[in-house]
Formats: C-alpha cells, structure tokens, sequence
C-alpha cells in the first residue's frame, strides 16, 4: 500500500504545484489574469486531496517503523498479534499474491 500512497500523493502534489506554477505562468507571460485565477483556484482546489493523500504515506511509514522495531528490538514473545495479524492478511489475500507471482512468471518467460 505504501508505493501505491506515494503515487497518489505525488500525482496530487504535482497537479497541484504545476497549476500554481501554470498560473504564474499565464499572468507574467500572457498576461491573462482571469484565466490565471482559474489556474490557482484549481491549485488551491487540489491542495486538500494532495494534504490528505500524503497524510496516508506518512501513517504508512509509521506502520512500517513499528513493524521493525517490533520484530527487530523486541523479544518473540512480543511477537504473537503482529503474527496472527500477518497470517489472516496472507490468508485472505493468498489469490491476489499468487496472481500477482503468476502474472511475474508469465512476464519473465515471454521474454
């Protein structure tokens, strides 16, 4: 989840920077200010959808940083619901994986 977060927030961030800097663009070089305000209206628009889209990227990294510091710094006998956790999402998800394993294989052996 965490590489499809970070296109979302990059996609959102970038649309939003481009028109903010498209609108600069449009007043100073074709001095046209009404459609240089359309131009920051849509930035200012798209900014909350970045925010909130990259807030998920940061819960993610948090996720991860408490994952290691579990099975890295703290005794096995820590271990048990992080565990239990990781195995009903392989169980639940063991189509998607193997599909995804599968559809690998596939790519690798038609080149």
């Amino acid at each position: 989840m965490i590489l499809y977060n970070a296109e979302d927030c990059t996609y959102w961030v970038f649309d939003s920077v481009s028109d903010l800097i498209n609108g600069f663009l449009i007043l100073s070089e074709e001095n046209r200010p009404f459609e240089a305000v359309f131009s920051f209206a849509y930035s200012l628009h798209k900014t909350p959808i970045a925010y909130y889209s990259c807030k998920k990227l940061d819960q993610d990294y948090a996720l991860i940083v408490n994952f290691y510091n579990t099975f890295a710094l703290q005794p096995g006998e820590n271990w048990g619901p992080y565990l239990v956790t990781i195995f009903w999402n392989v169980f639940f998800n063991w189509v998607d994986i193997m599909y995804e394993y599968l559809t690998l294989v596939d790519v690798n052996d038609s080149r």
